[in-house]
């Protein structure tokens, strides 16, 4: 029976550290592992594998999702099997943006990166970062020589805090302006993941689900039956099932035989192996062989047997259930569900690291980017801050790592034969949100929102252009196009709606087509009852007569109201100006009455019919304002209204 309890406790222990490993509860020991040295490793090019760009002014679409936007961005790069790095550079005061790859064709992953950008963020302003540049930033960031700077870093898995909401508050200018005034650095880093090893990692956590799954419920039965062997045969069984899951998830494997054979990586680790053996048999065998004999046998059995049985029995059976196996395979679930997603998404290896002056700061920043990226799903893997500071002998193995754009590795000595990695499996839709962008402006860093707009011109009218005003170049998102603009002359007639913002180029535009015009030998007219800027521009042209209110400045422009076309009937006139008059000064109760008497009169004293619209004299005569304002008073006395309202009348 020992052996047996020894058995099962051995199981217990399978299951605890198929739970560590699910919820990376390692994480919170990583300052305290070795890191692996990769000082007899082949030092990454940065020539040749790593291609960087300055962000220098990001523009986003108005009411546009930001996050799958990103999404689009970031499985660009993950199709072409890339790591992909962001890296922020603050002095306290400016920020500088980095968006770099790190791939074995960089050339060609920097352009796909390139296009893809301007393609979900068109008018996002960027500049290529020469080796060189990078090289010194590198050595900013992460001298080669000792070094008091600390790192920190954050592992977890990104998840938005409300699915549901509208606005958007896990923005990176939120982490910028919480360390405004402390020079730091972050590198967001971002390996892919290979379709072949999350098959893997899949089969691996089915295999654990079905291992596991038998000890979700347990019977124990006490009772005078042994069954000390069966249960032992199981148990053997489930450990070894365990310990092959595990292996898979974590898709680690070390081999060598005859030839060349090197493999390595995780769960978080990638497995890469090659390997070439040779073997060779040659065998040759003859045989002869003669048999000859004769056998005889006899037997004879005789058997009693007597069997006397007497007792009781008595069992006592219970059930129960694991709940700590039943969580654990709640969780294999969600991760097989991720697994899933990363199917049709990408599956991504993520860490951030922070580079401070001193500890405390780097603490600072790293508590602040776990907390702007959790939100309600990040539960389902564990989350934690490493610290190492400069009194950490592993501090310049992790500087040599991140130099070369890759997670460290470390080693547990629980489980030497694993390396583990400060990195979360994440897939793209998660990426997203760690590697954010800023959605507001922030110092160093211009973030614009702008409307979109079609860029195809397109015309009313099917026939070709008679005459064509050209106006420019067509502007779309901050920047402009080869595509030209020509406006119509004839279209010029129509009603014609020019807006934009403050600054944006509304009178610009319009002394443009104005020039045109008179080019063209167009007449027009333009009423500007504001800012008088177009007598400043348009009064040195002798072909433009400007007229003001201001006789010390320009001509008065003199116009009599009463004056109408002969296509007119006088009635409509009177009509029309008593809904100007009593659009320019309120009048109430009777005074829209009076001042159409008092009209009428004035057209009937310069010789007008009003009911054929017929003038009498020989040439053409229309009132003026003065007969107008010598006729109403006689108007308002004729009135049978009170003296009171005479009087006001008058006044008024």
């Amino acid at each position: 029976m020992n052996e047996l309890t020894l058995k099962m406790q051995e199981d217990q222990n399978i299951v605890i550290q198929a739970r560590t490993m699910i919820e990376k509860q390692f994480l919170q020991q990583l300052d305290q592992f070795e890191v692996c040295s990769v000082e007899n490793e082949i030092s990454t090019k940065i020539d040749g594998e790593i291609r960087f760009i300055e962000i220098e002014k990001i523009v986003y679409e108005k009411d546009e999702p930001i996050l799958d936007k990103l999404s689009n961005l970031y499985n660009t790069v993950g199709i072409l099997r890339d790591h992909l790095a962001l890296i922020i550079d603050s002095d306290g005061e400016t920020v500088r943006l980095f968006v770099g790859i790190k791939s074995n064709e960089a050339a060609s992953a920097q352009d796909s990166l390139v296009k893809s950008l301007r393609g979900n963020l068109p008018g996002t302003k960027f500049t290529k970062t020469r080796n060189s540049e990078f090289l010194l930033l590198l050595d900013q960031m992460l001298p080669i020589e000792e070094s008091e700077r600390a790192i920190s870093s954050v592992t977890g898995v990104p998840s938005l805090k409300d699915p549901d909401q509208t606005f958007d508050i896990q923005g990176l200018e939120r982490l910028i302006n919480a360390m405004h005034g402390e020079s730091f650095s972050a590198i967001f880093l971002a390996e892919s993941v290979t379709p072949e090893d999350v098959a893997q990692m899949r089969q691996g956590y089915e295999e654990m689900y079905t291992s596991l799954s038998r000890y979700q419920k347990a019977t124990y039965s006490e009772g005078k039956n042994d069954s000390r062997s069966l249960i032992e045969g199981i148990s053997e069984g489930v450990s070894d099932s365990l310990n092959d899951s595990i292996a898979k998830t974590q898709t680690h494997t070390t081999s060598q035989t005859e030839g060349k054979t090197s493999s390595h990586g995780g769960s978080l680790f990638y497995s890469y192996t090659r390997g070439s053996n040779t073997s060779e048999t040659d065998s040759d065998s003859h045989a002869n062989t003669h048999t000859s004999g004769t056998t005889t046998t006899t037997t004879k059995n005789v058997t009693t047997s007597e069997t006397n049985t007497e007792g009781s029995s008595k069992t006592l059976q219970l059930e129960v259930e694991n709940k700590q196996v039943q969580e654990i395979l709640k969780k294999i679930d969600v991760h097989l569900e991720r697994l899933n997603e990363a199917t049709d998404f990408g599956l991504w290896n993520f860490s951030a690291y922070f580079i401070c002056d001193d500890e405390q700061t780097a603490r600072v920043a790293a508590a602040n980017y776990q907390s702007l990226i959790r939100g309600k799903n990040s539960s389902i893997e564990g989350s934690s801050i490493s610290i190492w500071g400069k009194e950490n002998a592993e501090l310049f193995k992790i500087y040599q790592s991140l130099r070369r754009l890759e997670h460290p590795l470390f080693l547990n000595p629980e489980v030497p034969d694993w390396p583990l990695t400060s990195g979360s499996l994440i897939n793209t839709r998660e990426l997203s949100i760690a590697l954010t962008l800023p959605r507001k402006s922030t110092s160093g860093l211009p973030v614009i929102e702008m409307a979109d707009f079609g860029r195809s011109i397109s015309y009313l009218s099917t026939p070709p252009l008679r005459k064509g005003i050209g106006i420019g170049k067509v502007y779309h998102m901050g920047e402009s196009f080869k595509t030209p603009l020509h406006l119509d002359t004839d279209s010029l007639a129509m009603h014609t709606f020019i807006t934009g913002s403050t600054g944006s180029g509304k009178s610009n535009t319009v002394y443009r087509l104005l020039g045109q015009l008179v080019k063209e030998g167009i007449k027009f007219l333009v009423i500007e009852p504001a800012k008088g800027e177009y007598k400043h521009v348009f009064s040195d042209d002798s072909s433009v007569r400007v007229f003001g209110t201001n006789q010390e400045q320009s001509p008065l422009l003199r116009i009599n109201p009463f004056r109408f076309p002969k296509s007119i009937h006088v009635l409509e006139h009177i009509e029309r100006l008593i809904e100007i008059f009593n659009a320019c000064w309120p009048m109430y109760a009777a005074m829209p009455a009076i001042l159409r008497e008092a009209v009428e009169e004035i057209y009937r004293k310069c010789g007008w019919n009003l009911e054929h619209s017929i003038s009498f004299q020989r040439q053409v005569v229309y009132p003026s304002m003065i007969d107008l304002v010598n006729v109403l008073p006689d108007v308002i006395e004729r009135s049978g209204y009170s003296e009171e309202v005479k009087s006001n009348y008058t006044g008024a």
